[in-house]
């Protein structure tokens, strides 16, 4: 899954003749970038995507728009820049009425949350959302609908706007290197899908229901015997000609990075897992990484009661 060279070649173009501007942009080019992210992010973990418009500051992808909208201009950010990315916003139709929102969690996922905002319409102007202002530009700086986050707004029943103002939606993202370089041939974006082993977020609830006492999410740090091999890759590691980097591999002190954190081009690599935490209670059991007709890799390990 990788974006065509022309569909790359035509973004840098647009964004570079319209000086990045989102109202005056032919964004045709928009849509086939939004159709392979989604198709990948669809991959249950296991691909995941270079310099994308926006990310997330752990590097996923932040969608430019919702691509069912009727409306095929109406855009999530307000410019291309790390603060439109971090004030992306889902757009919406009816005005004044629940929708669904984009957002952020703790864990660093992002997430859509049903009835999680209101539509409401705002303009970009001066690096944010605010409520529109006739003596601004509307042809430069059109109003929009957007599905603003509950914490944005007053809880009095009227779901204004607060005195504040809408703040960042998703922290610390951030805009491809390659919308802020001049435009050589080396600084054409490098977007593509690769495959690689990566563990699913479970589905339960960020408030789990009162019947579930025990559940377990993945968050992969590096422990006193098992190294990430991001953290080496980030640091000082490099992979030779002809291997990829498995940024989600892990490594202890008597391995060589370069054998658990390199794969070949095309291999296919089992992954190890270790669980641990504080108040590790029960006996180990086994987790499948698939169903139990088909197991794909079975992790031992146990659960952390909360």
């Amino acid at each position: 899954m990788v974006i065509s060279y022309s569909d790359k070649s035509g973004a840098k173009s647009d964004l570079e003749n319209n000086a990045g501007n989102i109202s005056t942009i032919d964004g045709s080019w928009i849509n086939q970038f939004e159709l392979k992210r989604v198709e990948c992010a669809d991959k249950m973990g296991q691909c995941y995507m270079d310099n994308y418009i926006c990310e997330t500051e752990y590097g996923v992808g932040i969608p430019l728009k919702k691509l069912e909208h009727p409306r095929p201009n109406e855009y999530t950010i307000g410019e291309f820049t790390d603060i439109g990315c971090q004030k992306a916003m889902y757009p919406c139709t009816d005005l004044d009425s629940p929708c669904l929102s984009l957002d952020y969690d703790d864990n660093g996922y992002l997430t859509e949350t049903i009835d999680g905002g209101y539509c409401k319409q705002v303009q970009w102007h001066t690096g944010n959302w605010q409520i529109p202002d006739t003596t601004i530009n509307s042809n430069l700086y059109p109003p929009s609908n957007k599905c603003v986050p509950n914490k944005f707004l007053t809880q009095d029943g009227n779901f204004n706007i607060i005195a504040t103002g809408i703040g960042d939606t998703i922290a610390n993202a951030k805009a491809a290197e390659w919308l802020k370089t001049g435009g050589s041939e080396p600084d054409l974006p490098t977007t593509e899908c690769k495959s690689v082993n990566r563990i699913t977020r479970t589905n339960i609830d960020n408030t789990p229901p009162s019947n579930l006492t025990n559940y377990f999410r993945w968050k992969s740090v590096s422990s006193g015997t098992n190294s990430k091999c991001s953290d080496w890759l980030n640091d000082s590691g490099s992979c030779p000609s002809g291997k990829l980097p498995l940024r989600r591999g892990t490594y202890t002190a008597s391995d060589n990075e370069e054998d658990n954190c390199c794969v070949e081009e095309g291999s296919s690599t089992p992954l190890s897992l270790y669980a641990g935490g504080d108040g590790i209670i029960g006996t180990p059991n086994d987790i499948l990484t698939q169903d139990d007709s088909s197991p794909i890799q079975r992790v031992s390990t146990v659960f952390q009661s909360r």
